[in-house]
C-alpha cells in the first residue's frame, strides 16, 4: 500500500512513460495501460484513493490518444506491447470483464 501510494503521488507521465513508440508509452507491458491496470486493481481491491486517481488519469491519457493506438495496431497487434492490450484493459475496468487479467497477475 505504501509503495502504491508513493508512486501515485510521484507520478509524472513524462518521467515514467517511455515515449519511443506508442506501444512503449501506452502499452500493457510497462506503459500507461499496464500502470493503469495495476492502479485500477489497487483501487478495486483496496479502495486506495490515490490509486483510483492515478487510474482515472491514465485512462484519460490513453483515451485522448486512442487514434495513435489505432494506428499502432497496424504495426503491433499483440496484447502486452501492442495495440490490443490497451483497449482490452480499458474495457476491463468494468468489473464484469476482469477475469482475463489473472493471466497477467491481476484481477
Amino acid at each position: 500500500m505504501t509503495a502504491m501510494e508513493s508512486i501515485c503521488q510521484a507520478w509524472d507521465d513524462d518521467l515514467h512513460l517511455d515515449p519511443t513508440t506508442t506501444g512503449d508509452r501506452l502499452g500493457l507491458c510497462h506503459g500507461a495501460a499496464g500502470v493503469l491496470a495495476i492502479a485500477d486493481t489497487f483501487a478495486v481491491h483496496t479502495g486506495l484513493p490515490a490509486a483510483r486517481s492515478l487510474a482515472g488519469h491514465l485512462a484519460a491519457l490513453i483515451e485522448a490518444d486512442i487514434d495513435a493506438v489505432n494506428r499502432w495496431a497496424a504495426f503491433d497487434a499483440t496484447t502486452l506491447s501492442g495495440a490490443t492490450g490497451i483497449p482490452a484493459f480499458l474495457v476491463s475496468r468494468d468489473l464484469q470483464h476482469r477475469s482475463w487479467l489473472r493471466a497477467v497477475g491481476l484481477a
